[in-house]
Formats: structure tokens, sequence, C-alpha cells
């Protein structure tokens, strides 16, 4: 398991995103803001949601748990990525902490 920052949580989201906006022929934004709500903007939609959620993931091999993130910020991208860290760096820390 990765320990990633939000800004590689981030970087990695705008460069999925990206991909699959073009993928459906379609123009991704010049700049996703700290605010930059996915689902409103419709970037992507419930199931390109999970679909993202599980392709970060794999990508940084860690699990993520949405449950304790308020349902407001979790298509925010500035939210997400820092959710999704400190989840990895918990889970990281849950590792270390376990006696071999």
């Amino acid at each position: 398991m990765s320990i990633a920052k939000p800004s590689d949580v981030r970087a990695f989201l705008t460069r999925y995103l990206d991909e699959r906006l073009r993928e459906q022929r379609r123009v991704p934004p010049d700049v996703y803001g700290e605010d930059y709500d996915l689902l409103l903007s419709g970037v992507v939609d419930s199931l390109g949601f999970i679909e993202m959620i599980t392709a970060t993931a794999e990508h940084f091999s860690c699990d993520i748990d949405l449950t304790a993130l308020d349902p407001e910020k979790m298509t925010v991208i500035g939210d997400l990525s820092v959710f999704i860290a400190g989840q990895m760096r918990q889970q990281h820390e849950e590792v270390a902490a376990t006696p071999s």
C-alpha cells in the first residue's frame, strides 16, 4: 500500500477523469478547482463515481470507505482527495502498528 498526499490523489483523479471524458468525446474542464463538484458539474454520474473510486483504490492499492465522509463533500474533488489520502495514511499506520 502506498501513502499518497492529497495532491497525489488529486493528480490521479484529474488524469483519470480527463481520460474518461476524452473517451466519451467530451471536453474536460481546464481546471478542477478545490471546490469542483464532479457530480453537479456532470463530469461523472453515480456509476462513473463508483468506477472512479474503484480505479483510485486499485491505483493506490488501498481500501476506500466513504461512509465517514460527509455526502455533501463526497463528490468535491478537493475534499475527496484529502479524505482518500487520510484513509491511506490511517491504513498504513494500522499495518505498521500490527505486530508481525
